[in-house]
């Protein structure tokens, strides 16, 4: 029998190693050495024991898939808050229709909700709430005449009388169709003995159709009273320069003007060459005749120039 070689003695000894660790893998001091020197190794225990490398690299792409996941989570979230913004957003502009819903929409969303909710302040006992609310309304859409109305009506009811002021008449100067401007400032220019600018307040009360005709009467009076006076000369000049005055000034301005001053608006402004409406200043005559007959008499002879 033939001795191996030293080559061959090592070579049975390399397999005998291998037969001997592959039968007894689950006891291998190596192992146990790997798990307490690498606690962050990426293959946990149970599946090390299972099977070798294979198993592992498994393992590994399934936590890479748990990433994607995650990204997916915060990706619905995030469309949800979308929806959920978007849907406050479309409550608070159905605000203008439906004032009911404003209480619906969270205080740092109220845009056009803010009105409704300023205007029920108002309409209550707390005057610090209405004020505070009105201020939150006016901080939020500083342009609109109205709104500033709002807040000098909240600073009037605070007792805050100076602010009021001041507020009214720059709401009045930035909003000419604004009426409870108007109508402050107007009052506020009689008070204080400016005519002429109550009567260019009470042209822009004049202009809405929505201004109560009681009001234009009664401030009419004041405004027009004095014949040659700052008023009515303010009030010709305005009808003279505007052809889109001459109808409604014909067919409003006889009802709610005392019947001097029309008449001698009226007859002003055709001296200046306002082109009325022939018609409608023969109806308008007719309906001043049965107001004050000395009057229409008057402006009747002033039209014969124009209307023949």
């Amino acid at each position: 029998m033939d001795t191996p070689s030293s080559f061959q003695t090592d070579s049975l000894i390399a397999e005998d190693i291998d037969a001997y660790l592959e039968q007894h893998q689950h006891k291998s001091p190596i192992d146990h050495g790997l798990s307490l020197a690498q606690p962050n190794h990426p293959c946990p225990r149970r599946v090390r024991r299972a099977g070798p490398g294979a198993r592992c690299r498994r393992h590994a792409a399934r936590q890479k898939r748990g990433h994607p996941m995650i990204g997916r989570v915060l990706w619905f979230a995030a469309l949800g808050s979308f929806a959920v913004l978007t849907a406050f957003l479309q409550i608070d502009k159905q605000t203008q229709i439906t004032p009911s819903l404003a209480a619906t929409v969270p205080g740092p969303l109220r845009n056009f909700a803010q009105v409704p909710i300023t205007l029920a302040a108002l309409q209550s006992e707390d005057t610090t709430r209405a004020l505070a609310e009105a201020e939150r309304l006016v901080n939020r859409r500083p342009v609109p005449a109205e709104y500033l109305s709002l807040l000098a009506v909240a600073q009037a009811q605070a007792g805050q009388a100076g602010p009021s002021s001041i507020t009214i008449q720059i709401a009045g100067q930035r909003g000419w169709r604004e009426p409870l401007a108007q109508e402050a400032v107007l009052r506020l220019a009689l008070a204080s003995g400016d005519t002429a600018e109550a009567a260019r307040r009470y042209a822009a009360l004049f202009l809405r159709s929505e201004a109560p005709q009681e009001l234009l009467a009664e401030t009419g009076a004041q405004v027009l009273g004095t014949a040659g006076g700052p008023g009515r000369e303010t009030m010709t000049a305005i009808v003279t320069g505007g052809e889109r005055w001459h109808n409604l000034f014909l067919r409003r301005g006889v009802a709610v003007m005392p019947a001097d001053a029309f008449s001698d608006i009226a007859t002003a402004s055709l001296a200046r060459g306002a082109a009325f409406n022939c018609p409608q200043l023969a109806a308008a005559i007719k309906d001043l005749a049965r107001r004050d007959a000395v009057a229409a008499e008057r402006l009747a002879k002033a039209a014969q120039a124009r209307c023949r």
